[in-house]
């Protein structure tokens, strides 16, 4: 059963934004959703930043992967794939809710 964000500590909860990371094979992305404090959801339609980072050469052997360096998340030539990323960590967050 999904744990209701209600559930959570409210200090969590006085947060203005919520977001998380997806994390699919060799790349990292993150989006900060406008988070409603009332009714405990997140706005997915208010986006208030998001991260991706290209990770296919990280040999996952230290935390100062150069490809942590630049974000990617503006470069118009990711916008599908960034899509398509947002898509499912809307997906997996609202599973929370």
């Amino acid at each position: 059963m999904p744990r209701s964000w209600a559930s959570r500590p409210a200090a969590l909860c006085e947060l203005p934004h919520r977001g998380g990371p997806q994390t699919p094979e060799g790349w990292r992305y993150t989006a900060w959703a406008k988070w409603n404090q009332t009714s405990l959801h997140a706005d997915w339609d208010n986006i208030a930043g998001r991260e991706l980072y290209d990770l296919r050469s990280d040999p996952g052997t230290t935390f100062d992967f150069p490809g942590y360096a630049d974000s990617l998340a503006l470069n118009p030539s990711y916008k599908s794939l960034i899509d398509t990323l947002h898509a499912d960590l809307r997906a997996a967050f609202e599973s929370f809710e």
